[in-house]
């Protein structure tokens, strides 16, 4: 689905209140805790609050031989030990992207510990067929020669309770995305899992997941990463996001110290997040943003709009996200007029006021990807209309995206 996304400041609300969705990364991670536990259906509630939360929980619930996650690159990651340690064989397919996106490291790490997975198109690639389980008994995993996501490291852990053995996972000594590691294992605790790391390793101990009656599912800081950037494009505007928690095991909490240096003030008023551009954004940021790669598409949008010239490092795994998200920064920023500079020996993207040529009417395609959807229609506020090539998959993780948007003084004209 096409759409031309437009903006009417004169008639927008100066006050917005939204209600974020539940995070997704929690949602799968309790997943796979209740479905090793016997009880996934009590978290049935949760499958309409994003296409991904969806496709985990039909994948645990339903017993087909092939099972299809679409572009949820979190399922193939997460199903793979699952069904893994459930000795189940089955193949896991998925969209085109995301047979693009390699799980060798995993398999390779699943194989260690007995697994016997097969590639049946291309070596290290999706689709995956699991053709026998691993051994229970556990062992060790080591990463240490690097891997490209962290969610590798959290597929294993979350399996690794269930093992004679437990587990004790080896990291490099540059894990992508760390924060999500840890969030795993805090979750994993608060579900009974004896889990410790020391930033070189990880460690589970053998044991049963003991589990509370009713999941508390935070809302997610991700999604609240958009209406941060929107706040930094519109200093009389204040956004209210009541459902947020403050002191959160989402990593990308952090969007608020880092949308801090853009001028926009976080307070906490009653328990709900207020959010308000009140004071100057920065002129020039360097920024390592490794630990946050799903903050940096809203930043550095936001970055275009208040003119804060920019060099982040740390990104190199954006290319293999739902998209090449350095080439979807690149090319949506050109239809908004601005020449962003890319790196790939270093890492780094950066822009340094460059300006180009921008057509009446930019197109941005978002490729499949959400996030790339989101951001650019954000942009639309400040550049003038848009129109956004597949702007449905924000379903993918935000499906009240457009509801929300039009609240705040958005249009979306559905093509």
């Amino acid at each position: 689905m096409d759409a031309v996304v437009s903006f009417d400041s004169a008639s927008a609300p100066r006050r917005v209140i939204v209600r974020l969705p539940v995070s997704k990364s929690i949602i799968n991670r309790l997943a796979i805790i209740y479905a090793l536990s016997g009880r996934v259906d009590e978290l049935e509630c949760y499958a309409a609050s994003s296409g991904d939360a969806d496709v985990m929980l039909k994948a645990l619930s339903r017993r087909s031989e092939v099972v299809d996650v679409g572009d949820s690159g979190t399922a193939m990651r997460f199903l793979m030990s699952y069904f893994s340690y459930m000795g189940r064989p089955v193949t896991l397919a998925g969209s085109r992207r995301l047979c693009q996106r390699p799980v060798a490291d995993l398999a390779d790490a699943l194989t260690t510990l007995g697994a016997e997975i097969e590639f049946p198109c291309d070596d290290g690639y999706p689709p995956v067929r699991i053709v026998k389980g691993l051994r229970r008994c556990g062992g060790e995993v080591d990463f240490g020669k690097g891997i490209p996501s962290s969610q590798y490291v959290s597929s294993l852990m979350l399996i690794a309770p269930m093992l004679d053995e437990g587990m004790r996972i080896i990291l490099p000594d540059i894990t992508p995305s760390y924060p999500y590691i840890d969030m795993t294992a805090r979750l994993m605790r608060r579900c009974g899992a004896d889990v410790s790391s020391d930033g070189r390793s990880v460690s589970v101990l053998h044991s049963s997941y003991c589990l509370p009656e009713s999941p508390k599912v935070e809302a997610d800081w991700s999604a609240a990463s958009f209406w941060y950037e929107f706040a930094a494009m519109h200093r009389d505007v204040t956004i209210v996001l009541p459902d947020l928690a403050e002191q959160s095991i989402q990593g990308d909490a952090a969007v608020v110290s880092l949308f801090g240096a853009l001028g926009v003030e976080t307070r906490w008023i009653d328990g709900q997040c207020v959010l308000h551009a009140s004071c100057a954004a920065a002129n020039h940021l360097d920024l390592c943003l490794e630990d946050v790669p799903d903050l940096v598409l809203p930043f550095v949008v936001a970055c275009l709009s208040t003119a804060t010239t920019f060099e982040i490092s740390g990104i190199k795994h954006l290319r293999i996200k739902e998209s090449d998200r350095i080439a979807s920064l690149i090319d949506g920023a050109s239809q908004l007029g601005f020449v962003l500079k890319w790196s790939g020996q270093s890492g780094t993207l950066s822009w340094d006021g460059s300006q180009c040529k921008r057509p009446r009417i930019p197109v941005v395609d978002a490729r499949g990807d959400h996030r790339v959807a989101m951001v650019f229609a954000l942009a639309s506020s400040t550049f003038g209309p848009l129109k956004i090539i597949g702007m449905d998959s924000v379903n993918k993780s935000y499906p009240g995206f457009m509801s929300d948007i039009n609240i705040a003084g958005f249009s979306t004209g559905i093509l």
